[in-house]
């Protein structure tokens, strides 16, 4: 073992031990209070080690604190500087990303920055944490946070649940059906088993009934198919930040009708190809992109968790970062003007 690797395992066994005398006395006692009780405030002027580590230790309080930083690599590195202080409690920190660099960009979006977006959405249902995330996530505006929410739900060894319950829940919350439990967002049934991977969890689940009742709840390795872990209950959310219900998709296919008339052939050509894809994938990006036409969006990230503290970091600086968003939000805008019909 080299000095520098001796000297990380030496800082992974003391670093409990380490943040506690760091965080002791009066003062430090006094300002994590002051945090823990306020719910909107501001922090700054903590340089180098001290940031991360007050929010290691806000991240170990109950319910749910988001902190807000400026961008996105910002809020990848004090995610990992967190999670270092809180070693086997990492869990407790998740950085909510944007899913692209701005909602007009077409690339695809990363599917492990979906997955932790959900786990973020989330928190509050998993016992809370630190969420952090930058200032252009806290502008976006989400689609009925409590419809989401109302599609959450949580499953417990030894009570009863109809198999054929369970497996319509899942399907309404967007879980494909397959016949091998692999992927985030799946699910297959076989005899008493149902196998379902939820797309905040580490680990798929493997249910096992007896009639109507559900008998054990055990984590499985997807490479070997092998359970190695019981659970007492399991929490099951949605696979998608959204919820398409069928009145919203009529809306939005007569919005699309009405926009035809009056276009050139080119972009008549591409609304058309869009509304096809919509009515075949209603839970694709296309329904999120152009469901802004009927819906401005009814909630903020705040607004998923009940209890949520909110503290950003260097107020004046993420004023500003605001105002840059929003200016390059217009000029994206008025760039794609005649390139894409229905643009939000």
């Amino acid at each position: 073992m080299t000095r520098q690797q001796s000297v990380a395992e030496n800082f992974k066994q003391k670093r409990g031990a380490v943040m506690q005398n760091t965080t002791r006395g009066e003062p430090f006692e006094r300002f994590f209070a002051e945090l823990s009780l306020s719910g909107r405030t501001s922090l700054s002027g903590c340089f180098g080690a001290l940031g991360p580590l007050c929010l290691a230790h806000l991240a170990q309080h109950a319910g749910v604190t988001l902190f807000v930083c400026s961008d996105v690599a910002r809020a990848k590195v004090l995610e990992q500087q967190v999670m270092t202080w809180l070693g086997p409690r990492s869990g407790r920190v998740v950085s909510m990303l944007p899913e692209r660099n701005s909602i007009y960009d077409q690339t695809a979006a990363d599917p492990e920055v979906m997955w932790r977006r959900l786990s973020a959405m989330a928190a509050e249902m998993n016992g809370g944490g630190l969420i952090i995330a930058p200032m252009s996530v806290l502008l976006e505006r989400f689609f009925s946070p409590e419809r989401w929410l109302a599609g959450c739900f949580e499953i417990t060894a030894g009570s009863d649940i109809r198999r054929e319950e369970l497996v319509k829940r899942l399907v309404l919350a967007g879980y494909t059906r397959t016949g091998v439990v692999e992927e985030r967002g799946t699910f297959t049934v076989r005899g008493s088993l149902l196998d379902v991977f939820p797309p905040d969890a580490e680990f798929p689940a493997r249910l096992d009934f007896f009639g109507d009742e559900l008998d054990s709840i055990k984590l499985f390795t997807p490479s070997t198919q092998r359970s190695f872990d019981k659970r007492d209950r399991l929490s099951l959310i949605p696979v998608a930040e959204f919820i398409a219900e069928e009145h919203e998709l009529q809306q939005i296919n007569e919005r699309i009708i009405e926009e035809l008339v009056g276009l050139d052939e080119r972009r008549s050509s591409l609304l058309l190809r869009r509304h096809e894809h919509l009515l075949a994938h209603p839970d694709s990006r296309d329904y999120k992109e152009l469901k802004p036409f009927i819906d401005k969006g009814v909630g903020y990230l705040w607004d998923f968790w009940k209890n949520c503290r909110v503290i950003v970091e260097e107020h004046d600086q993420l004023t500003a970062v605001a105002d840059e968003i929003y200016d390059g939000f217009s000029a994206q805008y008025a760039q794609l003007n005649d390139l894409t019909p229905l643009r939000p």
